[in-house]
């Protein structure tokens, strides 16, 4: 029964559900929940300055479309010059230290479920402020600009000519010039200026704790008439190319003289100061002196000296621009503004050299030392014929380095009645050379007459031009003194007369050798060498000389042989210094310039660990070219060999070619004869044609070659002469390197033989540079010779003289160490 009543029941349910009702039902479904959107990640920039952290808010043009919270997930790319971190939901940026350029980095979102990516393009740069002086006197409202990745930056001077130009740095590369321009409302348009800074990495490290560069430092960014002659000079040894790195820079600079920096600077201050010398209609000094028309700046100052009349008809410089120009450089030289300001650190405990400007391209042939005493003493290391120390007191006063010398050099002085030079040449007080001729007229002391002299430096200043990680180009000002002790006949009252001459030089002071020799190892400078030893020989009056002299030396991996001065050395190269060491003495040798086949080098001695000198010479190797030379030694006039032993010094040369008082050389004929001593003769009072022409110099010489050996002789019944050079190398430029010495023999006792011990060294061992010369280059002097018929005879049918009998033909030194 039960059964039955579920199945009833069941079956109405049934029937219900199926719709057998006539009455419809209505019923509600729930939407379904909507559908999750990923975020959208927009691209983003940044900017990180002066290698502080930066904070990217990189959510902040980021979107999610269902109003999700957006979260930084990750970094999917990391940056190259820096470091990312997720903090706070944002990016913090780190650069790494000193960069400047772009970089990128890849981010994701996620609104919790779904993700997305975006780039971020970073720009990273520094900024500093430039603040400085505008300054000939000085320029003031000019213009000053910089232009870096081809954004202009400008700023104007005020009334005293200081600036501040502030700057942002996108490269570090980049190299910082300042081209400052004067003021139209002060006509000074056509002044235009500029300084070399240097590539701004190396700038950042030296600004101050407010991200300023000043001219507190040696007037770094001071733009003068001194920093506009650095420039131009420089551009002229780099070919008139831009100059691409701080490297270069220095190079360049530390080639140019300081001698040529200061003559082009005052004439830079002549144009600026003073009115007899103005800049052409349309030029500034910068179109001037970097003109296409002339290859160089020196080139420019010469021509508009001619086109405005400064040059006289022998093509010398006139009186009116030499006394301008001296005016000038001695205002450029007290100008603190202009030139830069040595500290007492940049000497202590120091060792330098000290070199003479050399014409580019060639290099000195040697250099005085010094080393500078934490105590204020210092020795001056003389390199002149015969060794030489002076001691001297140092110290640095209102940026300049003062040396007070302390010892005169005495010597027995000739003198001549009327006794002109007591005033002249010595400075003495006219009624000095008074004294002498009432003197003389009296009977009391001949007309001719010795009289011991006292002289010296004084006292030097210093003043620092320019500088380079190596060199320091200075000025050297000061007083040379002369004293006399008056013969006892003369009857002079009162204190010794004294006597003042002023001198004023440039110089090159090497204070950091960079080593040629960096990198290497003894084997790798193996073999003969010309290097310069101290060493003692005798001269033509047979004393004993100490000096540096040129001598051989073969080196291997584990000894060092000398050849004149007989040394046994044991060799170490560290740290590209070559160490020489006999027993308690050690000459240390380091190459820092090099031109062609040779090098100057600093050499030190040390004596029982003590510095005991300090020089500069030249240094070079011998090859296998020596055949270039030796093989090639004959010309046909005017083809000559000509010697250049002197030509590193810039005053000795004409453009591209030597003056013609400069000119000395040898004429070579194939039958074994030669002329010796062919020189130019410049017009003039000793000139006795009263034009140019060559002396066709001594034709009693003969000469021979033993392989790279070239023996030069002259002989005759009373005299002796051996000259030797041993041809080293033979550069592209043609430059024959010879170690060069000779010995000369008089028969002193006229028995028509001149022995042994009559015969004395003459040249002491030195480098010598020898070339082909064609004298028809200097066509004025070339043709007078020949139509003065001085050129007849020079050639194979030169005579020559009888020989006398030497008792032993020889260049042998007589050496001690």
């Amino acid at each position: 029964m039960k059964k039955q009543l579920l199945l009833s029941m069941l079956a109405l349910s049934i029937i219900t559900g199926c719709g057998g009702s006539d009455k419809s039902t209505k019923t509600t479904t729930p939407p379904p929940p909507e559908s999750n959107t990923a975020p959208i990640a927009n691209a983003d920039t940044g900017l990180a300055q002066n290698n502080k952290s930066s904070t990217l808010d990189v959510l902040a043009n980021d979107t999610d479309s269902n109003g999700d919270t957006l979260t930084l997930d990750s970094i999917t790319v990391q940056p190259q010059f820096g470091t990312v971190e997720i903090v706070d939901n944002a990016l913090l940026f780190t650069p790494l230290t000193d960069y400047a350029g772009v970089d990128t980095l890849s981010y994701q979102i996620s609104d919790g479920a779904l993700t997305a990516e975006a780039e971020v393009n970073l720009t990273i740069n520094h900024t500093m402020t430039i603040a400085g002086k505008v300054t000939d006197s000085p320029i003031s409202n000019a213009l000053v600009t910089v232009e870096l990745d081809g954004q202009t930056y400008t700023a104007t001077a005020d009334s005293k000519g200081n600036y501040q130009l502030p700057i942002t740095i996108n490269n570090m590369q980049n190299m910082l010039f300042i081209k400052a321009q004067g003021s139209e409302i002060n006509n000074q348009a056509s002044v235009e200026l500029v300084a070399m800074l240097g590539e701004v990495k190396n700038l950042l490290s030296s600004v101050d704790a407010n991200k300023e560069l000043t001219n507190q430092e040696n007037n770094r960014t001071n733009v003068t008439h001194l920093s506009t002659a650095t420039y131009l000079l420089a551009k002229d040894r780099n070919e008139n190319q831009n100059i691409a790195s701080n490297e270069q820079l220095e190079a360049l600079k530390s080639d140019i003289s300081a001698e040529d920096t200061l003559e082009t600077a005052g004439f830079i201050k002549l144009l600026v100061d003073n009115p007899n010398f103005q800049i052409p209609e349309g030029e500034s000094i910068l179109s001037l002196l970097d003109s296409d028309e002339a290859s160089s700046t020196t080139e420019a100052i010469n021509n508009y000296l001619v086109a405005n009349a400064y040059v006289d008809e022998s093509g010398e410089a006139t009186e009116a621009y030499t006394q301008a120009l001296d005016v000038a450089i001695a205002a450029t030289i007290s100008d603190p503004d202009a030139v830069a300001q040595f500290t007492t650190e940049m000497f202590t405990d120091k060792t330098m050299l000290s070199l003479n400007g050399a014409k580019q391209g060639w290099l000195r042939h040697s250099g005085n030392g010094w080393h500078f005493n934490s105590n204020g003493t210092a020795s001056n290391y003389i390199n002149y014929y015969a060794a030489d120390t002076k001691q001297v007191d140092w110290t640095v006063t209102n940026g300049k380095l003062v040396l007070a010398y302390k010892k005169n050099e005495v010597s027995l002085d000739y003198f001549s009645y009327p006794f002109d030079s007591v005033t002249t040449r010595y400075g003495f007080e006219q009624s000095v050379q008074d004294k002498l001729k009432e003197a003389a007229d009296n009977g009391v002391i001949g007309q001719n007459l010795r009289i011991e002299i006292h002289s010296g430096v004084g006292h030097e200043s210093v003043t620092l031009l320019s500088k380079t990680d190596t060199a320091y180009q200075v000025n050297v000002s000061g007083e040379f003194g002369y004293k006399m002790i008056p013969p006892e006949a003369m009857d002079w009252q009162g204190e010794s007369p004294t006597g003042t001459e002023f001198i004023n030089s440039t110089r090159t002071y090497v204070h950091n050798d960079n080593s040629l020799f960096a990198g290497k190892v003894l084997n790798d400078i193996s073999g003969r060498w010309v290097m310069h030893f101290d060493y003692s020989t005798k001269d033509f009056s047979q004393e004993q000389v100490e000096g540096f002299f040129g001598d051989t030396i073969t080196i291997s991996e584990t000894s060092a042989t000398t050849d004149k001065s007989a040394y046994q050395f044991t060799p170490t190269l560290d740290d590209g210094t070559l160490t020489l060491t006999q027993e308690n003495i050690s000459y240390k040798i380091t190459p820092f310039k090099q031109s062609g086949k040779h090098y100057l080098a600093k050499i030190e001695q040390w004596v029982d660990g003590k510095l005991t000198d300090v020089v500069s010479s030249q240094i070079a190797k011998f090859d296998d070219s020596f055949t270039l030379y030796t093989d090639n030694l004959v010309t046909e006039l005017p083809e000559i060999q000509a010697s250049f032993i002197n030509a590193s010094s810039a005053d000795q040369w004409d453009g591209d070619k030597l003056k013609l008082e400069n000119i000395y050389g040898y004429q070579f004929n194939a039958d074994g004869t030669f002329n010796r001593g062919i020189r130019g003769e410049p017009a003039g009072k000793w000139n006795e044609y009263g034009v140019d022409y060559f002396r066709m110099g001594d034709d009693n010489w003969t000469w021979n070659v033993e392989s790279n050996i070239v023996n030069l002789y002259k002989e005759n019944s009373y005299q002796t002469r051996h000259h030797t050079w041993e041809v080293i190398s033979v550069d592209d430029m043609g430059r024959a390197l010879v170690l060069e010495y000779s010995t000369m023999g008089y028969d002193d006792n006229g028995d028509g033989v001149v022995s042994e011990d009559e015969i004395n060294p003459y040249i002491k061992p030195r480098i010598n540079i020898l070339m082909k010369e064609d004298l028809s280059r200097w066509s004025e002097a070339w043709e007078n010779t020949q139509n003065l018929g001085l050129t007849s005879g020079s050639d194979s049918s030169n005579k020559i003289a009888q020989p006398v009998t030497s008792q032993k033909k020889s260049s042998r030194l007589i050496t001690t160490r």
